[in-house]
């Protein structure tokens, strides 16, 4: 079933572009190979989800006929790092102190460590606050939104990859820090006047 609708997926993804199906392709690839086996090795399994959400990135831009910012692709490949590794981080912490090894847990474990995820995912914060912020001035974002403005809600980006780092490091819990930080009343009106602000700008641009 899974190969008939992939053959589908492609074969539609075509009709609109090859480069398209070819993005498409590309993100099937991954995963067959992320599930073949690639998942157990440290560092690579992170890798590769965020090859696959850099590729939805690309393949939406393409399906729409549009040009997309180096700089957005490169946050989003950095966010994707640093989710993934705070997931990492927070199953590590998780599985200290208790009976079973880390590695039980999800097999790539084993070849982490808290101190290395720590040191990764704070060098990824900051490169994310950047990218976003470079973004925000990039040319052909100005363009299309006509306005440099976008570059006041670099503050709401920051709190937000805070607050994640908060509840991956510092103050772990049972449930993932990706489902902590959707149920944190702080992060959820940080993500709120982040939008409400962004529309406002592109809105008064326009």
């Amino acid at each position: 079933m899974a190969a008939g609708l992939t053959a589908v997926a492609l074969v539609a993804c075509a009709l609109i572009s090859w480069k398209l199906a070819a993005a498409a392709a590309g993100y099937g690839t991954i995963h067959f190979f992320y599930s073949l086996g690639l998942k157990r090795i440290a560092f690579l399994d992170v890798l590769m989800i965020a090859g696959g959400f850099l590729l939805r990135v690309w393949a939406g831009a393409l399906a729409i006929d549009v040009p997309v910012s180096p700089w957005l692709l490169a946050c989003t490949g950095l966010l994707a790092c640093l989710l993934g590794f705070g997931k990492r981080a927070h199953e590590l912490i998780q599985a200290e102190g208790t009976e079973r090894a880390a590695h039980e847990a999800r097999a790539s474990l084993a070849g982490y460590r808290v101190r290395t995820l720590r040191i990764a995912m704070a060098l990824l914060a900051g490169a994310t606050v950047i990218a976003y912020g470079l973004y925000t001035q990039d040319a052909h974002t100005v363009a299309f939104f006509g306005t440099r403005a976008l570059v006041v809600t670099v503050p709401f980006s920051a709190l937000g990859i805070l607050r994640f780092l908060y509840f991956a490091l510092w103050r772990p819990r049972e449930e993932s820090p990706t489902d902590a930080v959707l149920r944190d009343w702080l992060f959820l009106l940080n993500l709120a006047a982040w939008g409400a602000v962004v529309i406002g700008i592109i809105y008064r641009a326009r």
